[in-house]
């Protein structure tokens, strides 16, 4: 898998290639923030935080890092988001990918006193949402 696009591969310059769909799913590999427009166009976005990431799949990516970004650590996960900049445009963003704390309720008839199990899931991770009932449990 290679970015950006080309009509030819360049390595072998083969022109029998196609397109694979990404993941959306990357890793935050460097960052900065622009107070200072150098096109007109980006002047009511000021400041904006442009980064580097790399997909998930390889290939590295310059874009835009939105949304809550301040506690933004080098290697952390990030997901795609798409913003129509025209009816024409859209274009790819990134976010960071927080992990959410599902809690399991107290269980009735737990004997050993234990408190609940909690489990940290990606967002992302949507299938995946089993908990343990009792800490003295091994998760499944």
């Amino acid at each position: 898998m290679r970015f950006p696009p080309s009509p030819v591969c360049p390595k072998c310059l083969s022109a029998a290639q196609s397109w694979k769909q990404a993941s959306g799913k990357a890793t935050l590999e460097s960052w900065g923030d622009f107070h200072r427009a150098y096109l007109g166009g980006f002047n009511d976005a000021l400041p904006y935080r442009v980064c580097l990431v790399r997909l998930e799949e390889g290939p590295l990516l310059v874009s835009n890092l939105v949304g809550e970004s301040a506690t933004a650590k080098l290697g952390a996960a990030v997901r795609v988001v798409f913003e129509k900049a025209t009816d024409d445009i859209t274009l790819p963003k990134f976010v960071l990918a927080r992990a959410v704390v599902w809690r399991v309720p107290w269980p009735t008839g737990c004997s050993t006193g234990a408190r609940p199990a909690v489990r940290k899931f990606h967002h992302e991770d949507t299938k995946n949402t089993k908990a343990t009932a009792c800490a003295s449990r091994k998760a499944e």
